[in-house]
């Protein structure tokens, strides 16, 4: 864990907190020191407390967390019928237009917006109410 100061090209100086968490190397940017400084004393006190994992909780994209984690812990125990139906919806439906949000980003106002012009661009009521029962229990990770 490390605060250190960066000069980007544009002259720009700005702060940036690095760690370690599980293996990998993540670091975070600040725009003032003493936000960088009470940033790495979180990280600090998270990783003495055990909950380190709490500060990347719902960073993931949607598409990724679907790709890396649903399909593998979730897809293999369905039918293959319904297996098919849920990779159809999701890529039809949910993946362009959801699947770059965070998953900490994806609200009831957000899902309403989605549903609101997934309608209003024709697809099909049927359609997209299934797509939110199949978002459901992702939305509620």
């Amino acid at each position: 864990m490390s605060v250190e100061k960066v000069q980007r090209a544009s002259g720009e100086v700005v702060w940036r907190v690095r760690w370690r968490q599980h293996g990998r190397n993540r670091a975070r940017t600040f725009s003032s020191r003493r936000d960088a400084r009470d940033f790495d004393a979180e990280v600090r006190r998270q990783r003495r407390a055990g909950s380190l994992t709490a500060l990347d909780a719902g960073a993931e994209p949607l598409g990724e967390y679907v790709t890396g984690t649903w399909a593998i812990c979730h897809a293999a125990t369905l039918a293959p019928k319904t297996r098919l139906h849920y990779a159809s919806l999701y890529d039809h439906h949910l993946r362009p237009y959801l699947g770059s949000i965070a998953l900490r980003e994806i609200s009831a106002e957000v899902i309403g917006r989605w549903q609101a012009e997934r309608l209003a661009a024709g697809a099909a009521e049927v359609a997209v109410r299934h797509a939110i029962e199949l978002l459901g229990p992702l939305y509620f990770v």
